[in-house]
């Protein structure tokens, strides 16, 4: 038997066991690559939302400045300058199309002019011919080029979902608590 005494309590308590926490979440990164900085350590307590690290930037940024310029050149090419919004542009009027429109109408007048002269014998059958070819060619030219304007609008539209897809990635490399 042992008399009670006050003691000072060790503020050391060795045991043996497992913890377990109240509440747990695993943070993982949408995109791969180096972790560049950890803001908070293992067990400390997180809001919603708030960065707990991030992954090196530097390819992601050097990626949506590609797409960026990918998208600034397709813009160049359908004639789009400064802050002209893409649905605003008519491919009837881009550049291309109209020089192969005006062209297109320089056959038909050659053509008709040279139909109306044939029974004047200022034309022969051979030159009404070689102005309906050269007519023939003229329309398909015209076609052709609101073909490539329409490839090019398609290609713009590809370009900004590249640009969009560069922008996830580099806001990806932020990683948040859940």
């Amino acid at each position: 038997v042992v008399a009670v005494a006050r003691r000072p309590w060790p503020f050391t308590v060795r045991v043996q066991g497992t913890l377990v926490e109240d509440e747990s979440a695993m943070v993982g990164a949408k995109v791969s690559g180096r972790v560049k900085e950890v803001l908070v350590d293992l067990g400390t307590p997180v809001e919603q939302g708030q960065v707990v690290a991030r992954l090196d930037t530097e390819e992601f940024d050097i990626l949506v400045r590609q797409a960026e310029a990918q998208v600034a050149q397709a813009r160049a090419t359908l004639g789009l300058k400064g802050n002209t919004p893409d649905d605003q542009l008519d491919p009837r009027r881009a550049a291309p199309v109209l020089q192969e429109m005006a062209l297109l109408e320089e056959a038909r007048l050659n053509l008709n002019r040279a139909r109306r002269l044939t029974d004047k014998s200022v034309f022969t059958q051979e030159e009404v011919q070689t102005r309906e070819s050269t007519h023939q060619v003229a329309e398909a030219r015209y076609a052709s080029s609101l073909n490539a304007v329409q490839e090019r609008i398609a290609l713009l539209a590809l370009r900004r979902a590249e640009l969009a897809l560069a922008v996830q990635n580099q806001e990806d490399a932020v990683l948040k608590a859940p």
